[in-house]
């Protein structure tokens, strides 16, 4: 579904406005809910190939930190196998064109 609103940017729940119709916020809004994303989807300029998934962040503005999923038909660098440990950005790969993320800011 993501692939064909390329337009989007980015889905937030917690933000109330968008430009998809009704029935298409609440087709995302199940679909993210069944696979435990709570925070919505992100396309960010520093990975344009990859659609982030964010199943949990917290901190502040300032300080975040976000984990989730990410979507990508190129590979992501840079590829940890401790996420945990990680500063910034880093991916774990979980299966072909999926990875696990954090954005420890």
């Amino acid at each position: 579904m993501a692939n064909q609103d390329r337009q989007l940017s980015r889905i937030d729940f917690g933000y109330s406005s968008s430009p998809l119709s009704a029935q298409r916020w609440n087709q995302y809004r199940s679909l993210f809910r069944g696979a435990g994303i709570q925070s919505g989807m992100v396309r960010r300029n520093d990975f344009p190939s990859a659609i982030f998934f964010y199943v949990d962040c917290s901190g502040s503005a300032v300080d975040m930190d976000c984990k989730g999923f990410a979507y990508s038909e190129m590979p992501l660098t840079p590829v940890k196998n401790r996420l945990d440990m990680a500063p910034g950005v880093a991916f774990e790969p979980v299966s072909l064109d999926w990875y696990l993320f954090r954005d420890g800011g």
